[in-house]
Order: structure tokens, then C-alpha cells, then sequence
């Protein structure tokens, strides 16, 4: 009897895998996405041939495509991506790669889209000429082959006089002054159509930043300079009717710089560090800051082997709060929203290695020249998994290049540049253009109590009347300007303001906004002080444009009026937390650790810690060689209840581990 069950239980098996075979083709059978069958495009096959004037790239299909195509850096690529396709079989992607300028092509599936995207990412070596163009029911990505010297140069000479506009001459390079390093892209006329793009330190290659002048010729005598300053080379070369100009850092980041258009071309000055930085001294914090800090007590000075310290903050005493009668309170100051964060220092570089403060999103790397707003966010859209709505007001282009980070905080900081608003909901964004704050009139509930239509107007024509001619000018100026900001060109913006201004000289606010306008967008960083400086002139007391000038100080590496300015930002009783953090950040970047430590300490007491703030402690506790009191601190992060990125708690905790 045995045997005979064996078998039956051997049957009894072969059913049920048969069965389950069965159940599980079916399943799939159903489950199977539908995509194929709907997508319009088939990519039936893609070739990549040598030509008698290059390498040509065919995509070859059944129906006319529609696609888009762009380039993306680091490494260097091509992006085409085709609206409704798909691609039929992998084994139809050429196998003789590499060859040529081709390194290689990867396919990528966007089937999740409606309608869905074959993405093609061709991988490159150097920076070829190019082109790409739709034959028929294909798509035809040609590389020019690279000519002889001798070859190119006739052809230069014998090509017809049906170049673009304008060309340039010459690149002047200017190094006798120690301070900057000024450069000088000369033409036959002013520049006017240019775009701007940076490029972090990675892969071998320096940091970096790119111009890129459209409807320019190259000479071919401008290819290549050294430099051997803050700026180690520069790079040239033309791209069909435009010209890209690549300046390489000689630094770990990116070197501080302002461009100035002139009659004939661009002027780039780069600022250089001065050859001696003489010591800041400044009063001693005159009362210890209270803290709840119990391992460092505040306004106490860790003793350590460093030099003395550059950057000592002149801290007010912070007394008890009462509760100050209501015509005694100061009137609150508002400091510049986005000037604290303008330009960030190598210490805030640092912090944010560590982690960002609720940015907890997965981490991209997205570099885009020129890419239309609309694309931008539909990519926003793949990444996220979210809803994206944008509102048919959004247009323009975007260049941007970022590294490794939350792509939450990409978007922060498009709709920050962009001057965009987001909404969350119900797993969707809604993305559209935002107000600005100074458009609301201030008195407007002032017109409600004033009643009969005769006096109305009465009123309204007297204080037309009463209003100087130089304010109502530079109110349109004012108007036209915003309208320039709101569609990205920054430089007409701050023409426009700056001929506001000198209408209407006593205009602390429209200073402000021009400060922030140039140290924010247009990285213009002594304009910006000097506009800092006009409103502190109307103003004394506006913590907002000394942090503004105390900001763009320290990007040109002025410290001692970096330090006066910070001093002026948090000078009040409840100076702005920006401020405070902006000045550690300052403070601990001159390695004066220990005035750091004090700003810390008076941010938790007025506004208690952030993650930011917490981590900064901790680091900075370590650079001191206080090892057990960074242990704390750090752990006060794990235990502070905020969220922490997992890359930062992986590190904390190590931290923790070595220091047990």
C-alpha cells in the first residue's frame, strides 16, 4: 500500500502546480498593462551608422513622432523623450556602442504617464555639435563630424556673411588687481540674449558656471585660457548659432562673481580673497545668555588651542520678558524674507551635507538649461507621484543646475525663483503665481468709512494733485518692473527699479526690494549692499536690509563689514531668527566657534531649537574638540522629536557609537 500512495500523492502535486500555472497566467494575462497595445508610436528599431559627414542616430517608427529634447550635465546627455511610444524589444537598441561621440543610450519606460513617454538617454563624451530633426516617420540625431584645423579655418573663411548678428572678439582677462579678477567678453555690440547656469563640484570636474550667448559668432582664436586665481580656466565653444563660455572654480564651491553688461560686450568681475584679513575686535557679550542648555552654558567661552577668534557678536542682554505696556512697544521690524537665504556659506553648505531641515523627500540631481516651466513640473510630477496642477498663468523657462538634493526642496526653490506658490492637498500640488505683499495697499479699509460719491472723488483728484510727479512715474516704473520679475527678466526689472528710485529717493522699501532683487536673483552682491545701505539711510533701524548688507558683505569676503552689519541685524530685542542663524553660520564659518555658540544659544532662548540649529551645535562642539558635549547635543537631535532625514541619523548614531 505504500507505493501506491506515493503515487497518488505525486499525481495529487502534479495537479495542483498544474493549477497554479494555469491561475497564474491568467492572472497575468489580465493584469497586463494595457500600454503597449494603445500607444500610438512603436519604436521599431534604433540605429546608430557612420555617415559621410558624421555619426547619425535614427529612431526609426511607423507613424510621425512627437518628442521633446533637451540636454542634462554630469555626465553629458541627450534626452529625448517621445509622447505615446513605447519601445518593441530591447534587443532593438544598437549593440556597436561606444562609437564615436556615443558612449552609450538607455531606454527608460514612463508608462505610469498619460499619455506614456519612451525616454531615450544618449550618453556622450565631450560637448559635440549636434542636431535633431523628424524625417518622415523618424527621428534623426546627427553629430557633425570634427574637422581638421586647416579644414575648419578655410571653412570659416569661405562661409557666406549670413551668421547671426553679432560676434565676439575677444576675451579679455584682467588679473593685476589682488581683490578680483575681472574678465571681459568683448563683441561688435551689446549682449543682450544671454543665460547663466551653475554647476556643482563632482565627477572629477571643478565646479562651474556656464554663459551661454545666443546669436553670437566664435572666433577661432578663443578656445581656451588659464587663469590659475579663483578662477582656474575658461572654456569656449560654439553650439550652433550660440556660444557657451564655461568658467571652471579654482575653489572647492563656486567663486563669488557679478556680471555687468557693457556697450560691447559683458564685464565678469570674480571676487579673490585679500591677502591678509586683520583680526575684528569687538566688546565682549556684556550678560551671559540664558539657555536651557545645560552642557554649555551660554555667553561661556570653551577653552581650545585656536587662534582668537575673528567674529565676536555684540549680543544685547536678554532680560526677563514682561509684559511692556502697549503704546511702549517697538514697532516690529520685518526683515527681508528671502535675504537670509539668499546666498548660503560654505558652513550652511556643510550643515546641509548633514541633512535638511524638513526636507525629507528622495534626493535628486537636475541640471536644466532653458527647460519650459510646464516640462519642469510634469517631471516634478514622475518624481513625486503626486498630482501636478499648474495654473495656465505659469510660463517661462527655467535654467538650473542642483546636486544631490530633496527634490522638495528643488521645487522650493523654483517656485522661490519663479515667484510661485504651492498648494498640497489630497496627494496633489497645485502649482500658480504668487503676490507679492507690497502690491496690497496698507490703509485700504481707510477709503471704506468715506461716504457720498462727489466727496469720493473729490478726494481722490486732491491727493492725485498732491502727489510730486516724480512718485506717479516712478510708480508705472514700479508696475512695469513687476511685470519684467514676474516673467524672469531680472535685469530689466532692476533697470526699471533703479530708475524708480532715483525718482523716488526716499522709498526705504522700494531700496529693500532692490537689494533683495540683486542679491537673490542676480547675484550682484555690491549692489546689493549699496541699496542695503540706502534703506539703512531712510531706515536706521531696518533689521531686514542690515541682514541684506551683512549677507552680501560676506559673499565678497568683506568680514569686518559682514560682522558690523550682522551686529546691526541683531541689535533689537527680538532680532529676526534668520539673522541669527545667518550670523552663526558667518561666525562659525571664520572658525569663531565660540560666538557662534552664543547665537545659538540666544535663538533657543528667543525662538527654542530647530534641527538645523541642533545639528550646527553638535558640529561645531566637535571642530572644539569637546567631544562629550557634541555627543549630547546629538543625541538632543535623536530626542528632539523632529523629524530626521535617515542619512542624518545614520550619522548621529555612528557618532554616537565611536564616541562609546
Amino acid at each position: 500500500m505504500r507505493p501506491i500512495i506515493t503515487r497518488l500523492q505525486r499525481i495529487f502535486a502534479g495537479l495542483m502546480i498544474f493549477c497554479t500555472i494555469l491561475t497564474g497566467t491568467a492572472f497575468a494575462q489580465k493584469t497586463a498593462p494595457s500600454s503597449q497595445t494603445k500607444a500610438a508610436y512603436t519604436i521599431s528599431g534604433i540605429a546608430l551608422d557612420q555617415t559621410t559627414d558624421g555619426l547619425q542616430l535614427v529612431v526609426q517608427g511607423q507613424i510621425p513622432p512627437t518628442y521633446t529634447v533637451y540636454e542634462l550635465f554630469d555626465p553629458m546627455r541627450i534626452v529625448l523623450d517621445i509622447a505615446d511610444a513605447i519601445l518593441v524589444d530591447s534587443a532593438t537598441m544598437p549593440t556597436n556602442l561606444p562609437q564615436g561621440v556615443v558612449q552609450g543610450i538607455k531606454n527608460i519606460a514612463l508608462a505610469d504617464q498619460e499619455p506614456a513617454i519612451a525616454r531615450l538617454e544618449i550618453y556622450l563624451s565631450g560637448d559635440p555639435d549636434y542636431t535633431v530633426e523628424r524625417k518622415g516617420n523618424n527621428i534623426i540625431v546627427s553629430f557633425t563630424k570634427a574637422m581638421p584645423p586647416q579644414l575648419a579655418q578655410l571653412k570659416n573663411m569661405a562661409r557666406p556673411t549670413t551668421h547671426p548678428a553679432s560676434r565676439l572678439k575677444d576675451i579679455e582677462i584682467d588679473t593685476t588687481n589682488p581683490a578680483e579678477t575681472r574678465v571681459f567678453i568683448k563683441a561688435n555690440g551689446p549682449i543682450t540674449n544671454f543665460k547663466k547656469a551653475h554647476l556643482v563640484k563632482s565627477g572629477g570636474l571643478p565646479a562651474r558656471m556656464y554663459i551661454d550667448i545666443a546669436n553670437v559668432a566664435l572666433p577661432k582664436k578663443i578656445r581656451h585660457q588659464t587663469v590659475g586665481t579663483n578662477l582656474a580656466e575658461i572654456r569656449v565653444a560654439q553650439r550652433k548659432s550660440a556660444v557657451r563660455i564655461v568658467f571652471d572654480s579654482g575653489l572647492d564651491d563656486l567663486f563669488s562673481y557679478e556680471i555687468e553688461k557693457r556697450p560691447d560686450g559683458l564685464l565678469i568681475k570674480i571676487a579673490e580673497p585679500s591677502s591678509a584679513t586683520a583680526p575684528i575686535v569687538a566688546s565682549p557679550i556684556s550678560q551671559p545668555v540664558a539657555t536651557a542648555s545645560a552642557e554649555i552654558p551660554a555667553g561661556e567661552m570653551v577653552a581650545t588651542g585656536l587662534p582668537a577668534e575673528l567674529v565676536v557678536p555684540k549680543l544685547p542682554s536678554l532680560k526677563p520678558k514682561a509684559n511692556p505696556a502697549p503704546e511702549k512697544a517697538p514697532a516690529p521690524i520685518a526683515p527681508a524674507p528671502t535675504a537670509a537665504s539668499a546666498k548660503k556659506s560654505p558652513a550652511e553648505a556643510q550643515s546641509d551635507s548633514l541633512g535638511f531641515t524638513g526636507y525629507e523627500k528622495q534626493k535628486i540631481t537636475v541640471d536644466f538649461f532653458k527647460i519650459d516651466l510646464h516640462n519642469v513640473f510634469r517631471l516634478f510630477g514622475e518624481i513625486s507621484g503626486q498630482n501636478i496642477v499648474v495654473d495656465e498663468g505659469v510660463s517661462g523657462t527655467l535654467t538650473l543646475a542642483l546636486n544631490d538634493v530633496p527634490w522638495d526642496f528643488a521645487l522650493d526653490i523654483i517656485l522661490n525663483l519663479k515667484d510661485l506658490q504651492k498648494e498640497e492637498r489630497f496627494n496633489t500640488i497645485v502649482i500658480s503665481p504668487k503676490s507679492k505683499q507690497f502690491n496690497w495697499p496698507k490703509a485700504s479699509t481707510a477709503a471704506i468709512s468715506v461716504t457720498g460719491g462727489e466727496r469720493l472723488e473729490a478726494l481722490s483728484v486732491k491727493k492725485r494733485l498732491e502727489t510730486p510727479k516724480g512718485v506717479v512715474e516712478a510708480k508705472t516704473l514700479i508696475q512695469q518692473a513687476n511685470a519684467a520679475e514676474k516673467s524672469g527678466q531680472f535685469e530689466k526689472t532692476l533697470s526699471l527699479y533703479e530708475k524708480a528710485f532715483r525718482l523716488w529717493p526716499d522709498n526705504a522699501q522700494l531700496a529693500g526690494r532692490i537689494s533683495s532683487l540683486c542679491l537673490t536673483q542676480l547675484g550682484l552682491n555690491a549692489k546689493a549692499v549699496h541699496y542695503a545701505k540706502a534703506t539703512l539711510t531712510l531706515e536706521p533701524a531696518n533689521a531686514g536690509a542690515a541682514l541684506q548688507a551683512a549677507i552680501g558683505s560676506a559673499n565678497m569676503k568683506k568680514t569686518e563689514a559682514a560682522k558690523a552689519y550682522f551686529d546691526l541685524a541683531i541689535s533689537g530685542e527680538n532680532p529676526a531668527s534668520e539673522a541669527l542663524i545667518s550670523y552663526a553660520a558667518f561666525a562659525e564659518e571664520y572658525q569663531s566657534y565660540n560666538g557662534a555658540l552664543a547665537l545659538l544659544a540666544r535663538h533657543e532662548a528667543l525662538f527654542g531649537d530647530t534641527l538645523d540649529t541642533l545639528v550646527t551645535k553638535g558640529r561645531i562642539l566637535d571642530k572644539l574638540g569637546q567631544s562629550a558635549q557634541a555627543v549630547a547635543a546629538y543625541n538632543a537631535v535623536l530626542l528632539s522629536g523632529y523629524t530626521v532625514p535617515e542619512d542624518l541619523e545614520k550619522f548621529i548614531k555612528g557618532r554616537i557609537a565611536a564616541a562609546n
